[in-house]
C-alpha cells in the first residue's frame, strides 16, 4: 500500500552529516507512519555514507535505502531518486538540511486539507550555518 507522502532524500558523501538528519526526520516520519516513508537514495558515495544509513535502515522499519553503484549527475540523482517513492505527494529533501520538529505533521495537515493539491512551498527549516 502506497503512502500519502513519500520524503524523498538523494545523498551523496555526506556520511558526516546523513545520520543526524536522518534521526530528525525519523522521529516525525514514526508517528506518523501510516501516511509517510522516507526513501534514501545513496548516488554512488565513496565515504561511509552507505554504511551508515544500512546501519540507520536496520532499526528503523519506515526507511527504504537504494543504494546505488553508479554515480550519476545531480538531476539523474533526483529523478531516480523521486523514481522510488510510492507516495501520492514526493518531498525532496536535502541529506544536510535538518527540518524543523513538525515539518512532517504540518505538511501532512495541509495535504489532506487541500486534496487537489499540487504544490507547497516552504522556505523554513533549522540548520546548521
Amino acid at each position: 500500500m502506497s503512502k500519502l507522502l513519500s520524503i524523498v532524500l538523494p545523498t551523496f558523501n555526506r556520511g558526516y552529516m546523513i545520520e543526524y538528519t536522518l534521526e530528525i526526520l525519523n522521529e516525525q516520519i514514526e508517528r506518523n507512519s501510516s501516511e509517510v516513508e522516507l526513501v534514501v537514495c545513496n548516488n554512488a558515495s565513496t565515504d561511509d555514507t552507505s554504511d551508515i544509513v544500512s546501519r540507520f535502515v536496520e532499526t528503523h522499519p519506515c526507511v527504504k535505502f537504494v543504494n546505488y553503484t553508479d554515480h550519476v549527475e545531480i538531476g539523474v540523482s533526483i529523478t531516480r531518486s523521486v523514481d522510488n517513492a510510492t507516495g501520492k505527494y514526493a518531498l525532496l529533501w536535502g541529506d544536510d538540511d535538518i527540518p524543523s520538529p513538525f515539518l512532517v505533521d504540518i505538511l501532512l495537515y495541509y495535504i489532506k486539507a487541500n486534496p487537489d493539491i499540487g504544490i507547497i512551498h516552504f522556505n523554513g527549516m533549522t540548520g546548521m550555518d
